[in-house]
This record gives C-alpha cells, sequence and structure tokens, in this order.
C-alpha cells in the first residue's frame, strides 16, 4: 500500500508507529511503516507529484515494495544535508542512493545497492584544456583544486567518496572549491556552469548523460580523474533498533530483487557501450555478491 505523506516533516515522522512484531519469522520484528527519502537528482531519481517514476534508484524501489505487500510505504522528497541530518537524529526513515563512509556509518546502517562508475571532472569545455592532467590524460584532483583562476563547485552535505571528502576537507582554506547549500537538484551545480558562474564540478556519467539528453546545446565536457574507482552506494536507515530491522529486511529483499532483468537495467540504460564493456567483469562480481543476504552480525547495534 502506497501512501503520500503531508508536507510537514515533524508530522510526517512523529505519526508513524515503530514496530509490528511478528514470532517466529527470522528478523523477529519489521517495521510496517517505512518512510523512503528520495532527491530530486536525476536519473538516480526521476520523481514526479513526490512518487519514484523510472529512475535508477526508483526502479530498486519499486523492486522492493512489490516484494514488501504488508508494509505501508510512505515517499519524502528531502536533500541529502537534510536526510543525512535526519539519520543522525535517529529519524524512521531509510534514504536511497548515498555512499556509506566511515562518518555515515558511526549513525547509520547500510545494504549496497550498486556500484556508482567513477567520479567524473566535469567542466565548461572552452576551460577543459586547464585541467592539470597525468600521462594517461586524467585530472590530477590535487592539482586542479589548488589551481588559480578555475572555480570549482560542490554540493553541501554530498559525499564524493570517503578520499576526496577528506581531500577537500584538508585543503578547504586554500582550495577554488565552494559548497553550494540548499539545491533543490542536481541540474542546479550543471546551471550554475552553464551560466558561467562557476567552472567545475565533480559528478557521474550516468547524471552527465542524462544533462546531455535533457540540453544537446549544453557548453560542458567531462574528464576521466586520476585513481578514481568505482563506489559502492546503498540504502541508509538509521543506526537504531528500527533502523536495523528495517535494514536487514531491505537487504533481504535486494538480494531477491537482484535477479529481475530490470534491477541491472536500471544501471546499464544511463552508462556508455564503452563503460559497460570496461566494468562489465566487476559490475558482474558485485551482482553477484548482491544475491547473497549480509551477515545480520554486520548490523550490530554497538561498533
Amino acid at each position: 500500500m502506497l501512501v503520500f505523506p503531508p508536507a510537514a516533516l515533524r508530522r510526517k515522522l512523529a505519526g508513524f508507529a515503530l514496530l509490528a512484531f511478528a514470532a517466529g519469522t527470522s528478523l523477529a520484528a519489521e517495521p510496517y511503516q517505512i518512510t523512503w527519502v528520495l532527491s530530486d537528482w536525476a536519473p538516480n531519481f526521476i520523481i514526479r507529484d513526490g512518487k519514484p517514476t523510472t529512475g535508477q534508484n526508483d526502479v530498486y524501489l519499486k523492486l522492493i515494495i512489490a516484494r514488501w505487500p504488508e508494509a505501508e510505504h510512505r515517499f519524502m522528497v528531502m536533500s541529502t544535508a537534510r536526510s543525512t541530518l535526519e539519520l543522525q537524529r535517529g529519524s524512521q526513515l531509510c534514504r536511497m542512493n548515498l555512499i556509506p563512509t566511515p562518518e555515515r556509518e558511526k549513525f547509520a546502517f547500510f545494504t549496497l545497492t550498486h556500484m556508482q562508475l567513477p567520479l567524473q571532472l566535469v567542466i565548461r569545455r572552452e576551460l577543459a584544456a586547464q585541467a592539470p592532467l597525468n600521462e594517461a590524460g586524467e585530472v590530477v584532483l590535487e592539482k586542479l583544486i589548488l589551481k588559480p583562476g578555475l572555480r570549482g563547485i560542490t554540493a553541501a552535505g554530498r559525499s564524493y567518496t570517503a578520499e576526496v571528502d577528506r581531500l577537500l576537507a584538508d585543503r578547504k582554506g586554500e582550495s577554488n572549491v565552494r559548497e553550494i547549500p540548499n539545491l533543490p537538484s542536481n541540474d542546479g551545480l550543471f546551471k550554475l556552469l552553464e551560466l558561467g558562474r562557476a567552472d567545475y564540478t565533480l559528478d557521474y556519467e550516468p547524471n552527465f548523460k542524462y544533462r546531455e539528453e535533457q540540453n544537446r546545446d549544453h557548453p560542458l565536457a567531462s574528464l576521466p580523474i586520476a585513481g578514481a574507482a568505482l563506489i559502492p552506494v546503498g540504502i541508509a536507515c538509521p543506526r537504531t533498533r528500527w533502523g536495523r530491522m528495517a535494514v536487514m529486511k531491505i537487504d533481504q529483499l535486494l538480494s531477491e530483487a537482484v535477479a529481475d532483468p530490470s534491477y541491472r537495467q536500471a544501471q546499464d540504460r544511463w552508462l556508455s557501450p564503452e563503460s559497460v564493456q570496461r566494468y562489465r567483469a566487476e559490475l558482474d562480481r558485485f551482482y553477484r555478491q548482491r544475491a547473497r543476504p549480509a551477515d545480520p552480525a554486520r548490523y550490530a547495534l554497538r561498533r
């Protein structure tokens, strides 16, 4: 059953019942109401009227919901920064499409949904020649963020992997990168670049490809980043008793849903044929692992 809650966040969260105790199941208890946090971040999510549609994570979510009919599923659209704060508070919600980092794992449980392709540099085309490259033609990020005359932007509250997050934090006082708060969608970063208000950002092939499909005349180019690798991405639930039961149920359902052809197609449709071929072996390995539920010990409340 799908229920779309009213606008006020506190009213939404306060009214939710905590648990439904069901004897004789492997989880002993499962949430019978669950709020899914979505973001307006195409093509990760393609939201219409507050509902998931055909985005990559929308497909994952629909496959989960189809296998969990006894629960009441609610949706909320929220920025990454806001949803991270709610997870820290222990709010009863689960956030799709979040990168697990050591900091986030202090307050959230994760189950992986997919491996994101490596981070790329997205830069105004006329400035691409200014990006410092190594011998392989890859951008050296440590040099890029210190290069005078360039203006980089990132989204506040968003993780760009633990390694890149550390680099940006360590160089915060001297780098040419500034954080943009309260972005309603990923389009905000690209629009700032297209308007000439910034020169570059960091993003992923599917996001850039989606932008190209929406605006063929955009003035942006993408370049590979040295040392970038596939990135694990998943669903986060609060590190609470409720969150533990929710994430274990979700993990179990994902291990079943991954067998559906639409699961893998949800990612492949936003990748170039070259990327599919290049990363096929690593992606195949992940999907085989995803077909096995996690050891419950992974979700211990105490770390």
